[in-house]
């Protein structure tokens, strides 16, 4: 059976919650009905945001302005506190994912601040002016492998 199918009533988004609620009311229901989820669903639902987190850093939809990245990152550490404590790699591997989103997004605040082009190198932070093939990339990209 797939992890997939297996989740069936313990969605990792608002798929599985009542269409009919405010977003930010199915939001909040994915905070409050983490904690109760099976180890499984645990497990798909931090990688679900681990994914969704390295995205928000590296590539964000065009239309999310930098609070609403900030925002999100700040929901998705809610959700995933509800499923700690199930699989130590993945927490390690989510709080990676957190400090390099919160680490790309301070970088991208100070670039609109500052008007200055600015890269996100592994853990070293560069503000420099960048040549228009890496602008807005992450140079080296960053190792997503779990740790061992």
């Amino acid at each position: 059976m797939r992890l997939e199918e297996e989740k069936s009533g313990e969605m990792t988004n608002s798929e599985g919650l009542p269409s009919k609620l405010p977003k930010a009311q199915r939001k909040q229901l994915q905070v409050e009905l983490a904690p109760s989820s099976s180890n499984r669903a645990k497990q798909l639902k931090i990688a679900d945001k681990i994914c969704n987190v390295r995205d928000i850093a590296v590539s964000p939809p065009a239309n999310w302005p930098l609070q609403r990245r900030r925002d999100y990152l700040e929901w998705a550490e809610k959700v995933v506190a509800g499923c700690r404590v199930v699989n130590d790699r993945l927490d390690q591997a989510f709080d990676q994912a957190i400090a390099n989103a919160r680490d790309a997004l301070e970088l991208k605040a100070y670039s609109e601040i500052t008007g200055e082009h600015v890269i996100y190198v592994g853990v070293h932070q560069v503000a420099a002016p960048v040549s228009p093939f890496l602008r807005g990339h992450f140079w080296p990209p960053p190792d997503y492998s779990l740790p061992a």
